[in-house]
């Protein structure tokens, strides 16, 4: 394929570029505090907590994949702290980067309309969206491959070596962020076949990341035990793919109410709308060189990533989640941008702007969702304020029956600064995450007597037997509990 020269961008268009990266940069920011930390974001807050060496020997037995995040997050907590805000500032100010590099990716291979009408995508869509609201490495990741992928197309339209290199670079920086952002390599060997120029060097290039990142891979699969909790089926990654990764962002699985309900079709009704923009942008592709690179990049970095995770989870073992390929979100703004402005050449600037309204009043309930206090499926900031009161008084004691549980006063301290929280060990290094929890039989029966007792279990996980143990010390449970997707929390008086 012959490549031609790159659109020259004027200073209207910088404006839109700003201007997309600015809004997708407000839609993740706004009340981005009002959810509550869960699981994962404990697990930073813990990681970020420690010393850097510390944290190197974390690393050795869990979390590998996440080091260069957390070492990264570790200075940034230094400087900004750890509230909801400041931990997710970073990724909400990625997912404005993202829309950038959007939008210039949409203006150098199909023009201004597509540029503006991707980067309008992007900044709406609720999986890129739901990255940037996470104090995880998604968003980071997700801007870096669609970095990556901007300077793969100016490689090879230049043939210039620096290029590769910086291509290079960009690639296993993403991994290490995040390490299947690599499988980005995947959808540009879909690329890079379809064209005639820059094979060798894309070849060269691969070689080179691959030999980067090959030690976190080890490393990542001698720790494949930490992704063990995946236990979907290929048919319901499928369905997570289709929906959740693109349309909703994270959905807790056991929540099947009226507002869920209504979220899901929506995010189908948005899937359809998509598939229509998708299918007349490829349709559109025969009309010139830069519009079939625009899909021969997009199209397999929308859908690969996806398809390869599905595919290890059904042939070796459960790998996907939706937020581990969200980086080809920015693929399908790519594509549904293309698709709009082929509507707008055909049918005019009032009916691309109604596409685009239409898409908006879609996404925006998933996007309003995301930003609930129980949105990631786990209200740990409701937790850690139970312990603090209730209908049989304020805890004086608190308990817990798995090691998971302790992401909770991990995340929010302040309720459990002055209780006694008898089983629960000082964290090392050597004890994963949160630290570690002593069972019953290390517990003296005379701790809890006379007093208001907070036991934290974990669903659909093992326990110590705590329950059982506050029962033999004749401690009634109030019916007064806090229960969420990950959590129970029970009430006893002893």
């Amino acid at each position: 394929m012959h490549l031609a020269p790159s659109m020259g961008m004027r200073r209207g268009d910088a404006v839109g570029a700003a201007a997309v990266g600015l809004l997708g940069a407000l839609v993740s920011l706004a009340w981005v505090g009002r959810p509550s930390f869960w699981y994962d974001e404990a697990a930073t807050i813990a990681s970020t907590d420690r010393s850097l060496a510390d944290l190197a020997r974390l690393v050795e037995k869990r979390d590998a994949v996440h080091a260069l995040y957390y070492a990264a997050m570790h200075g940034w907590r230094d400087l900004v702290g750890t509230s909801e805000v400041a931990l997710r500032l970073p990724s909400v100010l990625a997912t404005g980067v993202t829309c950038v590099l959007v939008y210039v990716l949409g203006h150098r291979l199909a023009g201004a309309r597509t540029a503006l009408a991707a980067g309008l995508v992007a900044a709406v869509l609720p999986g890129l969206s739901w990255a940037g609201t996470e104090g995880r490495p998604y968003a980071l990741a997700t801007s870096l491959a669609t970095l990556a992928s901007l300077i793969l197309v100016v490689a090879v339209q230049g043939e210039r070596r620096r290029y590769w290199v910086l291509y290079a670079v960009t690639v296993a920086v993403s991994a290490y962020l995040f390490l299947f952002a690599a499988l980005l390599l995947a959808c540009h060997l879909v690329t890079v076949a379809a064209l005639r120029s820059g094979r060798r060097a894309w070849l060269l290039a691969t070689a080179a990341v691959t030999a980067g990142v090959a030690p976190l891979a080890v490393a990542a699969v001698g720790q494949r035990g930490q992704i063990s909790w995946i236990k979907a089926g290929p048919s319901r990654m499928a369905e997570r793919a289709l929906v959740n990764q693109y349309f909703l962002g994270l959905r807790p699985e056991d929540e099947q109410d009226f507002l869920t309900v209504c979220g899901v079709l929506l995010a189908v009704a948005s899937l359809l709308l998509v598939l229509v923009a998708v299918v007349t942008g490829v349709r559109s592709a025969a009309d010139g060189v830069g519009p079939r690179l625009l899909v021969a990049l997009a199209l397999p970095w929308a859908v690969v990533p996806a398809v390869l995770l599905i595919a290890a989870s059904a042939l070796v073992m459960p790998v996907y989640v939706e937020r581990y390929a969200v980086f080809g979100a920015p693929a399908v703004a790519l594509l549904v941008g293309q698709g709009v402005a082929r509507l707008w050449d055909a049918r005019g600037t009032w009916f691309a702007a109604v596409i685009l309204a239409t898409l908006v009043l879609l996404t925006g309930p998933a996007l309003v969702a995301q930003k609930a206090p129980d949105a990631k499926g786990e209200d740990y900031r409701a937790a850690a304020d139970f312990t603090g009161g209730g209908e049989e008084g304020e805890a004086e004691l608190v308990l817990y029956d798995n090691a998971d549980a302790l992401g909770v006063p991990r995340a929010y301290p302040e309720p459990f600064q002055d209780l006694a929280q008898p089983n629960r060990v000082e964290d090392r290094p050597d004890q994963g995450l949160f630290g570690t929890v002593r069972g019953p039989d290390d517990l003296e029966k005379a701790v809890v007597r006379g007093r208001t007792v907070v036991l934290f279990r974990v669903r659909r996980q093992p326990d110590l037997g705590l329950a059982r143990w506050l029962s033999r010390q004749r401690c009634s449970a109030s019916p007064e509990t806090y229960e969420d997707a990950r959590l129970k929390v029970t009430r006893y008086a002893c």
